[in-house]
């Protein structure tokens, strides 16, 4: 479903093929299982396309949200070590065993 652009014409080494990506130059290797239709471009039709468009995407669920004081990172992790330091304080000479 997806697109690349090389930069050269892509080498079929064994069961993949390698090609420089455009316009980045990052060598690349994909199965030619996935390869559905390699086809040349000119150099006018590659630039028109403009792969180094960038896209903002939102929030991640795992990453939390970006806004905040902190940037959205940790901050509830932060608070849980804090409050778990200060209940565990002074009891280093402590220990749960009862004997």
């Amino acid at each position: 479903s997806g697109k690349l652009i090389s930069r050269d014409l892509p080498a079929l080494k064994g069961t993949t093929y390698l090609f420089h990506q455009y316009p980045t130059g990052t060598l690349i290797s994909v199965r030619k299982s996935t390869v559905k239709q390699i086809t040349k471009l000119s150099p006018a039709a590659a630039a028109a396309v403009n792969p180094t468009q960038i896209v903002p995407i939102r929030d991640l669920a795992f990453q939390g949200p970006k806004s905040g004081s902190s940037g959205g990172r940790y901050t509830n992790i932060d608070r849980a070590r804090g409050a778990a330091a200060a209940a565990n304080a002074g009891t280093a000479g402590r220990t749960a065993s009862p004997d």
